[in-house]
C-alpha cells in the first residue's frame, strides 16, 4: 500500500482540475482521455491556481488518492 517509487508512469493533466471532487470524479476524467484507471499508472492533477495537487493511483485491493497543498502558510512572531 502507498507505494510510489521511480518505476510508476506518471500522467499530467494539462487542464486545471476541480479540487473539491473524489475519487470517483478523477476516475471519470481519466476514461474521458481514454486511459484506465486501474492500469497502475499514477494520474496528476493540479487546481486552477496550481497550487493543490492530488494524485491519482490503483493499488492491490483500491484507489490511493494522494493531496498536496503547496501554499505557504504566513507565520507570524
Amino acid at each position: 500500500m502507498f507505494n510510489l517509487n521511480e518505476n510508476n508512469q506518471f500522467f499530467i493533466s494539462n487542464a486545471p482540475t476541480d479540487m473539491r471532487v473524489g475519487v470517483n470524479a478523477m476516475c471519470g476524467k481519466v476514461r474521458q482521455t481514454g486511459g484506465d484507471p486501474t492500469d497502475g499508472k499514477v494520474y496528476v492533477f493540479v487546481g486552477k491556481t496550481r497550487k493543490v495537487m492530488k494524485l491519482l493511483h490503483w493499488e492491490r485491493g483500491g484507489y490511493v488518492m494522494y493531496y498536496r497543498d503547496c501554499r505557504k502558510k504566513a507565520k507570524t512572531l
